[in-house]
């Protein structure tokens, strides 16, 4: 892991809000993102940010942001982005 990556991470975590009860799924904890109900973000949600940020730029910009959707490497909350076929 890069010096980059890890303070990135740090970041994250030093931001993260401190729910009353920690949620476990599977046996796993400390997810690093929560929504607002303070259960653990799934890939549904990533889509839904990622689509409102390329419909923002693309009202913005005269050069379209071309349609690019995440997924996910196999491990929890931990998303790559690839482009749409």
């Amino acid at each position: 892991m890069t010096d980059d990556v890890y303070q990135c991470f740090q970041r994250i975590i030093a931001n993260r809000p401190k729910p009353k009860t920690e949620p476990m799924i599977g046996g796993r904890c400390g997810f690093l993102y929560l929504d607002k109900d303070g259960k653990p973000m799934v890939a549904l949600h990533w889509e839904h940010y990622f689509k409102h940020i390329c419909q923002k730029y693309n009202s913005i910009y005269k050069v379209q942001m071309p349609k690019v959707t995440p997924t996910f490497a196999g491990t929890h909350s931990v998303p790559t982005w690839q482009r749409a076929a």
